[in-house]
């Protein structure tokens, strides 16, 4: 016959066993992982730079035609000022370029935090946004967010128009202390974008592969250097004002 075992709900030794069983159970996942809290806390962190100038190596990728690097300068001010000051260059997705955290948040949107993920020992917190009402021509965007840092490390947006477009972004501390990329990766449907004119004086297709690549989906890749930060010195709007072309 078994004996039955009492147990004082308030003694130590129930304590000690509560603990260990606890501690093998899956724990949910915490506050932190909120997804419009995760996202809020990236913007307020980018909302330290007011303004910025810097200069961008840029180089395109696309199987079709040939493009040469080209070197160009950036301005932004905050909010949503962007100006690209270059003699020569002209055309590139605007999606890749003038993006910042508070552009994920803009309009009425659906966040659901979806997974936390480790890299290199990196916690990496998975977002989707679903923007919501219409107005918007992305569908779909998932962020991926280096959650110690509050840094973008990525997003993949779908959109009604422009296929998918792939932001990948470095940072480096010893070329800025703000939360700007060193480096940028832009990834798209080259054949939903307008890129394939005033890229330079040599941008034909390559008639060797235009008639191989006629019908197969090519995707475009736009990889920038960033350098030369200049952070909160000051722009005034007279800069942001794009000056006619000298004929």
């Amino acid at each position: 016959m078994k004996k039955k075992v009492n147990m004082n709900f308030g003694s130590p030794v129930f304590f000690t066993v509560l603990f260990f069983l606890i501690s093998f159970l899956p724990l949910p996942l915490n506050g932190q992982t909120d997804g419009r809290k995760l996202l809020e806390d990236v913007k307020r962190n980018f909302e330290q730079v007011k303004d910025y100038r810097a200069d961008m190596d840029i180089r395109v990728d696309i199987n079709m035609i040939k493009v040469p690097d080209t070197k160009v300068k950036l301005l932004f001010k905050a909010p949503d000022k962007m100006r690209i000051v270059s003699d020569n260059f002209a055309m590139l997705p605007k999606e890749g370029l003038n993006f910042s955290p508070s552009t994920i948040l803009k309009g009425d949107n659906s966040i659901i935090f979806e997974k936390e993920e480790i890299h290199a020992g990196t916690r990496i917190g998975i977002v989707k946004v679903i923007p919501l009402g219409g107005a918007s021509d992305i569908v779909l965007s998932t962020v991926k967010v280096d959650m110690e840092r509050l840094l973008i490390l990525q997003v993949e947006s779908t959109t009604r128009t422009k296929g998918t477009f792939v932001i990948d972004m470095d940072y480096n501390k010893s070329l800025t202390p703000f939360p700007l990329p060193s480096k940028m990766s832009f990834k798209f449907d080259m054949s939903r974008q307008s890129v394939m004119q005033g890229f330079g004086n040599d941008q034909s297709p390559k008639k060797e592969n235009e008639k191989k690549n006629k019908r197969k989906p090519s995707e475009g890749t736009i990889k920038i250097t960033y350098s030369g930060y200049v952070v909160n010195k000051g722009i005034p709007d007279s800069e942001f004002i794009e000056k006619e072309e000298k004929k």
